[in-house]
């Protein structure tokens, strides 16, 4: 994803992107899908987030992430 998101940047130097990678990968780029509680975070090989990866996802990750980052969204 970073490379994607890195090649991106060049075309769109202000664009955000929640760092999914933080969320799987550890400092040795050693990555899981399989979240706390042995569950998994893709329902399908597709890669659509389960309703567990989801609900870790948004509860712990993305709504600080969006707090920082684009605090408008969460107005409602």
């Amino acid at each position: 994803f970073d490379y994607l998101l890195s090649d991106i940047k060049k075309v769109f130097p202000n664009v955000l992107a929640f760092p999914v990678n933080n969320l799987f990968c550890n400092s040795n780029n050693k990555c899981s899908y399989i979240l706390e509680g042995n569950m998994q975070a893709f329902r399908d090989i597709y890669h659509h987030f389960s309703e567990y990866g989801v609900s870790v996802l948004f509860k712990n990750h993305f709504i600080n992430w969006a707090k920082q980052e684009l605090p408008d969204i969460l107005k409602i």
